[in-house]
């Protein structure tokens, strides 16, 4: 009961308190980091913290496109004025999980779609063909999401190559 929500996007929020921490759990990389920046420094108390979890580039590839770079992330904080308390790779604990990932997605995920997209253009020929004149880029969109990013984000070494999986405390 004590508990409220502001449906906001981050970057755009815009309310009239401080808090102790700020936390980022997997989430730092969908609003844009400046802004996002910006907006931790005005939400943060002196002495506030900024705890971020998440996966990370390790340079500008094409590879894994929708993560920040390591230092540009790291430069941004400095410039909002967060001080960099301690930083953590917990990559080689992550990639057990990911190859679990990756085994099931190819086991289970990959064949699955295959078997029901399969059926589904054989049973239902006329619906598949309208299916696919009206969301035809859609379509495009989730089978490249489905069989070149999903293989590509589970890969451990893809992963290790292009990415790591840090743990950013900072403080204000």
């Amino acid at each position: 009961k004590s508990i409220s929500y502001i449906k906001s996007k981050y970057e755009t929020l815009n309310i009239n308190e401080k808090f102790d921490l700020i936390l980022m759990s997997e989430s730092s990389n969908y609003f844009p980091l400046k802004p996002a920046m910006q907006q931790t420094k005005r939400y943060l108390r002196k002495g506030g913290c900024l705890l971020v979890a998440g996966l990370f580039r390790k340079g500008h590839s094409v590879v894994f496109p929708t993560w920040n770079v390591i230092q540009d992330f790291e430069k941004e904080a400095k410039r909002a004025g967060l001080k960099l308390i301690k930083k953590e790779d917990i990559s080689d604990f992550a990639a057990p999980t990911m190859q679990l990932g990756y085994n099931f997605y190819n086991e289970y995920g990959k064949p699955l779609v295959n078997l029901v997209t399969e059926y589904y253009q054989k049973a239902f020929r006329w619906k598949a063909t309208l299916l696919s004149l009206f969301f035809n880029k859609e379509l495009k969109i989730i089978k490249h999401v489905l069989y070149n990013e999903l293989p590509n984000r589970l890969d451990v070494a893809t992963f290790k190559k292009y990415g790591r999986y840090l743990i950013y405390l900072y403080q204000i």
